[in-house]
């Protein structure tokens, strides 16, 4: 019955023009149907898998503009403490804090009907910044309207590369010849090696693929600023490294023979170093190894920022490495000689190795 009354007043203030909108009233009528409408606990923001809505009181809310990555610029809400909030223009502005779930009226230093209209208003392209902030602060002598910002175009920005070496885990049954229908599969785990180049632009938080977007927001203490990205340097950036990878071992993730699909993050790199299985031979290894101890320095050594992420299978030792020797007699009059090394607290017989 509850719902059947909600549904009545809603129908009431509907519009059946070829645009159906809403005529919502104003006052304490709307604020009444609307917290009705929270209260029932089964409302929710956005669409049916937001979050629980909750009546809350009156807060007081700042509006400003909030700068995107193509300097474009939305209007936000933030309360007292800093927490963004979303208002809805109504009549009179609600807010719904993301956060908790949160509604309530929102109060402003502007008149009811301006904020909810600024509520509604579009994105504003970078290019029509100044000719809104005009228009705005004409309005603004009636009333406070938040100014836009004055964005900052920066060419020339050099981009940073960085690589980011992981790993990605995967069981799977190998089987020998004549086996598969028997099912007697052997499980095993594949770790497939791989690296993914990325560029930073100084002031930018957020890094980027090569060739992913034009321009990227960046922030100091001069203000809000769009940087130009420069697409040719950054696809330099990872044919170069694609051609260094490619030298010890590295491979295309397209071009890698997989035993079933490869696991999430393999496709998405630019280079996959060949799967270390079980019983896999040396050179299998030898690869990531050799990249790691040759190339990697030679990035850096070219202004590369590296990052191994925990899952990287290779580990390189780049501290102190100690030597020693020790003759050990045997019940022939021959002896046999160990070569020790020891390194990061750990002790390693590296004579089977030299042999």
């Amino acid at each position: 019955m509850q719902d059947a009354g909600l549904l009545g007043k809603l129908e009431l203030f509907a519009d059946d023009g070829f645009d159906p909108r809403s005529e919502w009233p104003e006052g304490d009528v709307l604020v009444d149907l609307v917290r009705e409408i929270v209260e029932t606990g089964r409302a929710r923001a956005h669409d049916i898998h937001g979050v629980a809505l909750s009546w809350t009181p009156p807060r007081r809310c700042e509006l400003f503009w909030d700068v995107g990555e193509a300097g474009e610029q939305r209007l936000a809400a933030r309360d007292g403490d800093g927490s963004a909030l979303t208002l809805l223009p109504f009549p009179g502005p609600f807010f719904v804090d993301p956060a908790t779930g949160e509604v309530g009226v929102a109060e402003t230093e502007m008149a009811p009907r301006m904020a909810s209209w600024l509520a509604e208003a579009p994105a504003v392209p970078r290019a029509a910044v100044e000719a809104v902030a005009g228009a705005l602060a004409r309005m603004g002598k009636q009333a406070p309207v938040p100014r836009l910002h004055r964005v900052e175009e920066r060419a020339g920005v050099e981009p940073e590369p960085v690589l980011v070496l992981y790993g990605r885990e995967q069981k799977v049954v190998l089987y020998e010849p004549g086996e598969y229908r028997r099912g007697r599969g052997r499980d095993v785990s594949a770790v497939y090696p791989c690296a993914r180049v990325e560029v930073a632009y100084a002031g930018a938080e957020r890094r980027l693929r090569p060739g992913e977007a034009g321009e990227i927001r960046a922030d100091d203490a001069a203000g809000p600023a769009v940087i130009r990205c420069d697409p040719v340097k950054e696809a330099g950036l990872r044919q170069a490294f694609v051609q260094a990878a490619k030298r010890h071992g590295g491979e295309d993730p397209g071009a890698l023979r997989y035993e079933v699909s490869p696991p999430s993050g393999v496709r998405e790199a630019d280079v996959v170093f060949p799967p270390l299985m079980e019983g896999d031979a040396q050179d299998a290894v030898a690869a990531g190894i050799d990249f790691v101890a040759q190339g990697v320095p030679a990035l850096r050594a070219e202004g590369w920022r590296v990052e191994i992420e925990r899952t990287w299978p290779f580990r390189l030792h780049e501290g102190p490495v100690a030597f020693s020797t020790s003759l050990d007699p045997s019940d022939t009059d021959w002896f046999s000689l160990r070569l020790l090394m020891e390194a990061n607290g750990r002790r390693f017989d590296t004579g089977p190795v030299v042999l």
